[in-house]
């Protein structure tokens, strides 16, 4: 079985999979790295597989919620886990960041940081 990849025209990978042939447009990929495995990666400039970097962390202290070091174009996103309502999003536009969320009322909540591509976002339940 041969694994393989399509990527996005930023490197980041958006499909993978194995199978007897290689896909028109499919770039082949070393057979020890599982398809699932594979969207984790992307190519750098120099057309080397590469891991993603993760996106800034979130650290929690009480009912406030830091996430540092965003780098511009980060976006933050507050959800309801219960309802799956959107509470509230953030952009960065300022290198580096720092983003304090205050989520004061009882409840459940999901915070999910996505950086800038190639970043893999980084996700996080919140309960007060």
């Amino acid at each position: 079985m041969i694994y393989w990849f399509f990527t996005n025209p930023d490197g980041t990978i958006w499909q993978a999979g194995r199978s007897p042939t290689l896909p028109t447009g499919a770039t082949q990929s070393p057979s020890q790295i599982s398809p699932a495995e594979l969207v984790k990666y992307y190519l750098d400039g120099g057309g080397a597989l590469t891991l993603r970097p993760p996106s800034p962390g979130i650290v929690s202290n009480g009912t406030e919620h830091t996430i540092a070091d965003c780098p511009p174009g980060t976006v933050i996103n507050i959800e309801d886990n219960i309802s799956g309502e959107q509470l509230g999003s953030i952009t960065t536009d300022q290198d580096p960041q720092t983003e304090v969320i205050n989520l004061p009322d009882p409840g459940t909540y999901i915070i999910t940081v996505t950086g800038p591509s190639p970043m893999l976002p980084t996700e996080k339940q919140v309960v007060t």
